[in-house]
């Protein structure tokens, strides 16, 4: 992801691997550029995936290979990063213009 452009991921398959990649490259994007974050002090992730943001809540387990290894960074990254991240989900249909972006 090159700054706020949008980019396409072939590795994943369905919509929860799209999902936790999308997170993955949020996350690390804001990890890059910490001054976007200011002073805050919560951030509240919004996701229409219910085992990913479940997964990240620490409700459920990934169990693919592929969704354990990006949620576990997703996680470590949660963990270094200053502010309180929250995690919330939200309907797929309240969701319509992120996921017509994508």
């Amino acid at each position: 992801m090159d700054g706020m452009g949008l980019w396409y991921d072939k590795e994943a398959r369905t919509n929860n691997e799209a999902e936790v990649r999308a997170l993955l490259a949020s996350l690390e994007f804001l990890e890059a550029n910490p001054e976007l974050l200011g002073s805050e002090q919560e951030v509240i992730v919004y996701g229409d995936s219910l085992l990913v943001i479940n997964c990240m809540l620490g409700i459920y387990r990934a169990k693919t290979p592929f969704l354990y290894k990006h949620i576990s960074t997703c996680k470590k990254l949660v963990k270094r990063m200053k502010p309180k991240f929250h995690f919330l989900h939200i309907k797929r249909e309240v969701n319509a213009v992120p996921d017509w972006l994508a």
